[in-house]
């Protein structure tokens, strides 16, 4: 049929179709996702209660890196002790920064608790961290 408007719900109907298969394979790919994830952050906690904290600190960054709030928490408390890293303040700040703009609600008392300890230096060198972490992730 070639009448006007035609084709064009046609190709209406072939993209409303194109989208609902999108959705689709998207929810169906999402539980296993988080399934993944939950089951990368259980091994990093299982990994830190035995006290291999490089395993723990590798899980941990990877999730973090995907904007977890719980690994970026758990990498500051890392970071602040040394334990499976090189003790890095600035460093453990930025991880805490991160994890409160993530909504992790004890990061803002981790970050007061480091920067008694930091030099105005090593704070602005964490913020500076936590703000290219963040524009490096931004479209």
């Amino acid at each position: 049929d070639r009448r006007p408007g035609r084709a064009s719900r046609s190709g209406a109907q072939a993209e409303m179709m194109l989208w609902r298969i999108a959705t689709l394979l998207l929810a169906l790919a999402a539980p296993a996702w988080a399934q993944q994830a939950m089951d990368q952050s259980q091994a990093a906690l299982k990994a830190y209660q035995a006290r291999d904290y490089q395993t723990a600190a590798r899980l941990w960054y990877s999730l973090a890196n995907s904007g977890d709030a719980t690994a970026q928490y758990n990498l500051g408390r890392l970071y602040a002790q040394g334990e499976g890293v090189p003790r890095d303040m600035p460093e453990a700040y930025k991880w805490f920064a991160l994890a409160r703009a993530a909504g992790r609600s004890e990061s803002n008392a981790a970050l007061n608790k480091i920067a008694r300890t930091m030099t105005a230096a090593q704070i602005a060198e964490g913020q500076r961290r936590a703000q290219q972490w963040q524009q490096a992730r931004r479209p």
